[in-house]
């Protein structure tokens, strides 16, 4: 039989027009609120003020000392930040042959060119021709370039000069002029002048080391180099082992506490004293500060797909959504190519308390995010502490047998000739066994790492 279908739509209906009420988003009881709170004992927080007030004092020192290679103490030479970038310096090498030819020929051209600007008493292009010409291409070197190169080095060859022989000759007669060719005496300040010029752009076309100068390890295709500035504790020394290419950062450098390249007398380091405004840390996707604003639908953190185990992506979605506020930073300006240490940290707070940041290292909070790491592990940091096992093989075999009561055998015909015991053993120091561990268990494996923290804390 025929069925009645009918709906029924609800809506809202507003009293007024005024959206101030709703937007206000009134709690029906606050003082309910507030008697919570204090039952909590969130009254007696006492980090709840915000920072207002920063007064930074730093120290900047320069780097101010260069040396290619592995780190090693040797006397470095001389660097500045602030007229070339530590990238080209390390990256850079020498312009190789043929291409050099034609850039020697064209930088004897320029020469000529920049000679014939200057007010002379005569010409001196044939003198310079007669005596630094750029000669015509051996066999071997057209074997090594192009028609196109050839032929534009066969139009120049004998009509200019050439440039490399050209540059050592005037470059080491600075302040003065070369003795030949001879020079009249009133044009003598006009040709001086356009060596000046002419020798300050031909530096700047090429960065080139000096010879045999290189950073590159060829058995492991990376950079190796060290730096060192001169700080009010001494010279300090950065080596960069395992640098590839692109962009240098801190990172990149571990501090080399026994090294020096000779820059402990340069220029002092500058005391950094700056009160500013501290601003709060914003990135993409953070939770948005006011009520009713939306945040940036393009980053989503409540969206990221996580399991129990990912433990970074969580510590990530947590800082974001939680503490992400509670992070604030300082504009310091700095000089280029210098290294900073932070002596101390004074904030003011909404409240009017002043507070000293400590340094992590001195109040003992294991936060080295933004630290250097040294070189070599020294006492009391991780890899310090432990000792690997080594020696002839009679000894060893005894240690383990006698001394930590593991078995141990040798199978001579077993691809892998040796055989061993999967349990662990902890050892201190003073050679005291701190116990015995089943390496293929997981409550024995946890055990081990909460022995071993209680036994690096009795060193500490």
């Amino acid at each position: 039989m025929p069925s009645i279908t009918s709906w029924v739509r609800l809506e809202p209906g507003a009293r007024g027009t005024d959206e101030t009420v709703g937007l206000e988003a009134r709690i029906y009881d606050p003082l309910w609120l507030l008697g919570r709170q204090w039952q909590l004992g969130e009254f007696q927080g006492t980090d709840g003020g915000s920072p207002v007030v920063a007064r930074l004092r730093a120290e900047s020192a320069l780097l101010t000392r260069y040396l290619p290679g592995p780190p090693q103490s040797a006397e470095g030479r001389r660097y500045d930040g602030r007229t070339q970038p530590l990238e080209t310096l390390v990256e850079r090498e020498p312009v190789r042959q043929p291409a050099r030819l034609l850039l020697a020929a064209d930088a004897g051209l320029h020469f000529l060119r920049l000679l014939k600007r200057r007010r002379l008493s005569r010409s001196y292009r044939e003198a310079y021709l007669q005596r630094y010409a750029a000669q015509p291409l051996s066999a071997e070197q057209r074997s090594q370039m192009d028609a196109t190169g050839i032929r534009s080095f066969d139009l120049l060859a004998g009509r200019v000069p050439d440039g490399d022989l050209l540059y050592a000759d005037l470059r080491a007669a600075l302040p003065g002029l070369p003795a030949e060719p001879a020079i009249d005496g009133g044009d003598a300040p006009q040709v001086q002048a356009a060596v000046s010029e002419w020798i300050a752009w031909y530096e700047s076309m090429f960065s080139e080391p000096a010879g045999g100068e290189s950073a590159w390890i060829d058995e492991r295709l990376e950079y190796a180099f060290s730096v060192s500035a001169p700080t009010s504790a001494g010279e300090q020394t950065l080596v960069a082992r395992e640098y590839i290419d692109g962009q240098l950062d801190w990172y990149a450098f571990n501090t080399a506490s026994g090294l020096s390249l000779g820059g402990a007398a340069d220029a002092p380091p500058q005391t950094i004293v700056r009160t500013t405004i501290p601003a709060a840390v914003t990135y993409r996707g953070m939770p948005a500060p006011r009520w009713w604003e939306f945040e940036d639908a393009q980053v989503d953190f409540g969206g990221v797909d996580v399991e129990p185990e990912d433990l970074a992506r969580l510590l990530l979605i947590e800082f974001a959504a939680t503490y992400g506020n509670d992070w604030f930073v300082i504009p310091i300006e700095v000089e280029t190519g210098s290294l900073c240490s932070v002596r101390s940290l004074i904030i003011t707070d909404t409240f009017g308390g002043r507070y000293a940041v400590p340094d992590s290292r001195s109040a003992g909070i294991p936060w080295r995010m933004f630290q250097l790491a040294p070189d070599q592990p020294v006492e009391g940091q991780a890899g310090a502490n432990w000792l690997f096992l080594t020696g002839d093989k009679e000894t060893t075999y005894s240690l383990v047998q006698s001394g930590f009561k593991l078995a141990i055998a040798e199978e001579r015909n077993n691809p892998e000739p040796i055989t061993h015991s999967t349990k662990l053993v902890l050892v201190d120091r003073e050679g005291w066994v701190r116990g015995f561990y089943e390496g293929v268990g997981q409550d024995q494996t946890e055990q081990l790492i909460k022995d071993v923290d209680k036994l690096l804390a009795e060193k500490s």
